[in-house]
């Protein structure tokens, strides 16, 4: 058990019990190991129906438990930050048991990477298009300005 959690637990400092939390989702997103299920349980424990806040429901859960990805379980650490609802946190447990399975042939899971939660949804190829354009940009400028040179 982290001893930051048990420090916000003591102080009764619910904020960063919910922090702490979801940084231990993060870091290790493998819930099947109990690191944070356990963490949860202490802190339910201590804290009792505190600990959560009431659901919005605006975060749109999938069902379809083939679009529980890593990218998927990010999105939903990143609402956990701004909604931290019983709801939402059993959802995330859920999507990381599918995302980061206990086993895996071929694979060690101890391995595991953790999720890394972006601002927005990173779309790759659309910043590797816009290098592109400025490269070419900036290869244009230069031909011209080579050309206007050479005509001096």
């Amino acid at each position: 058990m982290p001893e930051k959690l048990d420090s916000y637990l003591m102080n009764k400092d619910i904020v960063n019990v919910r922090r702490e939390l979801i940084k231990i989702l993060m870091v290790n997103p493998k819930v099947s190991d109990g690191v944070f299920k356990n963490a949860l349980r202490k802190a339910e424990r201590e804290l009792g129906t505190d600990l959560y806040e009431q659901s919005s429901n605006t975060f749109e859960k999938k069902v379809n438990r083939k679009q529980w990805t890593a990218d998927y379980l990010s999105k939903i650490i990143r609402n956990l930050r701004s909604e931290f609802s019983k709801d939402l946190v059993k959802h995330a447990i859920e999507v990381a048991d599918a995302a980061y399975p206990s086993v895996t042939a071929g694979r060690d899971l101890d391995q595991h990477q953790p999720v890394r939660i972006s601002s927005k949804d990173e779309k790759p190829v659309g910043k590797m298009v816009l290098l592109g354009v400025g490269i070419i940009v900036v290869i244009l400028l230069f031909v011209k300005l080579l050309i206007l040179y050479i005509n001096v």
